[in-house]
């Protein structure tokens, strides 16, 4: 298949992300995810569904392609999924949901397509644009959802957000560590904060924050709070019992922790006080946001994925995507 007009140059992976500083600390701030849906015209049902077929087929003895149909409610009549490995650690996966089995006609027509950009493979990115593009309606594609990812170099114990009114669930595992929950899953304002060192194996301590923005303003962020007491700095400064109380209330999200912490006498609260849950607050970077989406808006602009730029807002600020950039 041909190559799309204007990509030849590109990188075969993209590189949206930007470090900065924060309390000593340097802070990788990414777009994780992107989401983006589009509706194919209706005289296109059958050329779409051949096309896919075909970039399938063609791609099948290249790299993993998978296909699940399904007439479960809500889910996509077809949902392919393009994956390439391109280290022993991450990969480029690249998927699309055709026909949406929803509640009335047009929801038939309703489409998806998501990817990582910092991870998408650029030559079956174009595959799949170019399948795409031309069964579908006049708008093409819209960006709905994306996630901002924040990695914070400390250790899990450290870092913490506060409860609010949505919803909330914890979860530890052996094999990941704990992973904390606000809001709704796949909804503007989802947070997920959790062992990046589990995760992904690596060497260092490192804790990554994810938060799902929509399409338009700000989502609700969470006050994230980070403890710069190291463990180090416990196991030097208190001894015995203190110790071990100090680490396993450093453990606990900030519910469970006033609950326990509050249980103590006046005097042992005093002596543990240095040493438990007095991080500072996370002060979010906006313009290293702003700057994210400007990449992300020139990556859209190299695969033509995109000619309506998007009208996100932040602190009723002015977007920067109205500005002709």
């Amino acid at each position: 298949m041909e190559k799309m007009k204007g990509v030849e140059n590109c990188m075969r992976y993209g590189l949206i992300y930007e470090k900065t500083g924060f309390q000593n600390m340097e802070m990788t701030y990414s777009v994780d995810m992107v989401r983006y849906a589009f509706a194919f015209d209706k005289t296109a049902c059958c050329s779409l569904s051949k096309d896919m077929q075909h970039l399938y087929d063609y791609l099948s003895d290249k790299i993993r392609t998978d296909l699940y149909k399904t007439s479960r409610s809500f889910g996509y009549k077809d949902l392919f999924t393009f994956s390439s490995d391109y280290d022993d650690r991450d990969s480029s996966v690249i998927t699309v949901g055709i026909g949406l089995n929803g509640v009335n006609r047009d929801d038939a027509f309703k489409c998806f397509l998501e990817f990582n950009p910092n991870k998408v493979d650029a030559d079956i990115l174009c595959m799949v644009v170019d399948a795409l593009h031309p069964n579908c309606t006049k708008h093409w594609l819209k960006l709905v959802r994306w996630d901002l990812a924040v990695d914070i170099p400390v250790q899990r114990s450290q870092a913490c957000f506060y409860k609010d009114r949505r919803d909330y669930a914890y979860y530890k595992s052996a094999r990941k560590g704990v992973t904390t929950y606000l809001g709704q899953h796949n909804k503007e304002g989802f947070t997920k904060l959790y062992d990046k060192t589990l995760e992904s194996g690596l060497a260092e301590n490192l804790t990554r924050l994810e938060i799902t923005f929509g399409e338009m303003d700000l989502p609700t962020m969470p006050q994230v709070y980070i403890d710069t007491n190291s463990q180090e700095e416990l196991l030097l400064n208190l001894s015995g019992t203190n110790r071990v109380l100090a680490l396993l209330l450093n453990q606990l999200d900030t519910g469970d922790f006033e609950t326990y912490y509050n249980m103590l006498n006046y005097k042992l609260k005093k002596k543990l006080e240095p040493y438990v849950k007095h991080g500072v607050r996370l002060e979010y970077d906006f313009k290293v946001i702003y700057s994210l989406m400007m990449r992300l808006k020139a990556l859209e602009k190299n695969f033509d994925l995109s000619s309506d730029w998007h009208n996100i807002k932040f602190m009723d600020e002015e977007s920067p995507f109205d500005k002709g950039n």
